[in-house]
């Protein structure tokens, strides 16, 4: 993947006919790829939202990912994730950590705890 795709709109994901389980499977083994869920109905998710993409400036070695939850109902149930917004981290192609809720110092500390 080149930089260009580094942080992908729900939208960008559906286009490419891919699920961002596709991504996480074809990036770097060993580059940390978060990916953010959210929803519309989210009061938390657009606070948040402008907080992660934030982060997407200041840890460009990380591929951030972004999936609305209802478009893409076989990666929640896959995952299991119950409510927006959450937060999963993947390195070597598994899950190695993961948040839910909208404090921006737990999601940063959930980056750089597995950026080491």
């Amino acid at each position: 993947m080149d930089s260009s795709t580094d942080f992908l709109t729900p939208r960008a994901v559906e286009e490419k006919s891919s699920s961002v389980l596709d991504y996480v499977d074809e990036a770097n083994h060993d580059r940390l790829v978060v990916i953010r869920f959210h929803e519309a109905f989210c009061k938390d998710c657009p606070g948040v939202g402008k907080i992660y993409e934030g982060m997407v400036q200041r840890y460009p070695q990380v591929l951030f990912l972004d999936a609305n939850l209802e478009t893409n109902q076989d990666v929640m149930e896959k995952l299991a994730i119950g409510k927006a917004p959450s937060f999963i981290a993947f390195k070597n192609k598994e899950e190695v950590g993961r948040y839910v809720g909208n404090d921006p110092d737990k999601l940063e500390a959930l980056i750089k705890e597995n950026l080491k």
